[in-house]
């Protein structure tokens, strides 16, 4: 196993019947890249973004990959405190200071979300860590206006969280969704 390597699954919002079909495809893709490079590590990103469950993403898809992909013998690392995509970066970023060992991570989430996320995780890392995002889980969606949108707003949290001096994990508990706990 690469000690040094992690499996990042981005989750997204669930419902009562735990994980979707995208989250669920997500996951099929993480684990079958897991199984090619051999990671110690599986980090799953995602906090309570539901009225549906009390479960976080990551919960969920933990209890996914035990039901689903019995075989694996990854450490799993759960962050349960993000509520989007900033914060499935930041978050994680804070998490794996609790595993210094961990030094490239191969990040997983659906296409459409893919330019955006890497984005992100390359500003919430920084030089620290060597990200890759090479694959996907290719879904049919409508999403590129929205994600255009989103990685513009992604763009400017980061700009101003630099002049102003302000730490990313301070910039992004000041934002609408952290402060109000949003849930969608």
């Amino acid at each position: 196993m690469q000690s040094d390597t992690a499996v990042v699954i981005l989750g997204m919002r669930v419902g009562l019947g735990g994980p979707g079909e995208e989250l669920a495809g997500r996951i099929r893709v993480a684990m079958s890249v897991a199984s090619r490079i051999d990671p110690e590590y599986i980090v799953l990103t995602g906090g309570v973004t539901s009225h549906e469950t009390s479960s976080s993403e990551a919960e969920e898809m933990f209890t996914h990959i035990i039901e689903n992909y019995p075989e694996s013998d990854n450490t799993f690392i759960l962050e349960d405190e993000a509520l989007d995509t900033l914060g499935n970066g930041i978050f994680t970023r804070e998490k794996l200071k609790e595993y210094p060992e961990i030094t490239k991570l191969h990040i997983v989430t659906s296409c459409y979300h893919l330019h955006r996320s890497q984005f992100i995780f390359a500003r919430s890392f920084s030089n620290e860590y060597l990200t890759i995002v090479e694959e996907c889980f290719d879904c049919d969606s409508n999403n590129a206006t929205m994600e255009q949108q989103k990685l513009a707003e992604a763009h400017e949290f980061f700009r101003r969280a630099e002049e102003s001096g302000t730490c990313y994990m301070d910039a992004l508990l000041e934002t609408e969704i952290y402060l109000g706990k949003k849930v969608y």
